[in-house]
């Protein structure tokens, strides 16, 4: 039987291998310093990494709300990229 949710997809221009697709929660567990990713945070996404299309977490953008986007910030965030296109 045909399973189109297990079909390769089309999005814009980015080729999925199905149409699974994780959507983004907020999980806090960057109670450091900065609030940057953590390694038990990269290894949450690893263990999902082959299910599907991650939308990862949501970040602060306002220090007002809970604490201030930083180079810092984004450099920890892109060290996890690696996993989100595996």
């Amino acid at each position: 039987m045909r399973q189109p949710l297990l079909e390769p997809y089309m999005l814009g221009g980015l080729q999925l291998r199905n149409r699974v697709v994780m959507a983004p929660l907020t999980r806090a567990r960057a109670d450091n310093p900065g609030h940057v990713p953590t390694d038990l945070m990269r290894q949450y996404y690893e263990q999902r990494a082959t299910a599907g299309l991650i939308i990862s977490e949501g970040v602060w953008v306002s220090e007002s709300i809970y604490g201030k986007s930083t180079a810092l910030l984004r450099r920890e965030w892109l060290r996890l990229l690696p996993v989100s296109t595996a």
